[in-house]
């Protein structure tokens, strides 16, 4: 799986999981759930985050299966704080 940290933009379905997500200027369709979604947690003892609240340092994955116009590929989406990234894809 080749790594990145490119912004998305997500949209969710009732549930709470990702439906469509725009990343490199181009809009992807999720087919599939690869995987169950999962949390970790950012590093609590770092200068950056002492005194955060844990929730603000819980990062939730997807990894799910994204069609695009040319091509499909399993996708890894995180949200950190409301904010999304793709940060692997594997063709």
């Amino acid at each position: 799986m080749r790594r990145f940290r490119r912004p998305a933009t997500v949209t969710l379905d009732k549930d709470g999981l990702p439906t469509t997500f725009t990343a490199w200027g181009h809009t992807f369709g999720i087919v599939a759930q690869e995987e169950h979604w999962w949390l970790t947690e950012r590093p609590w003892w770092t200068p950056e985050n002492l005194g955060k609240p844990l929730d603000e340092l819980q990062v939730r994955h997807y990894k799910v299966r994204a069609n695009g116009v040319q091509r499909s590929a399993v996708v890894e989406l995180v949200c950190l704080r409301g904010e999304w990234f793709v940060v692997g894809v594997e063709d």
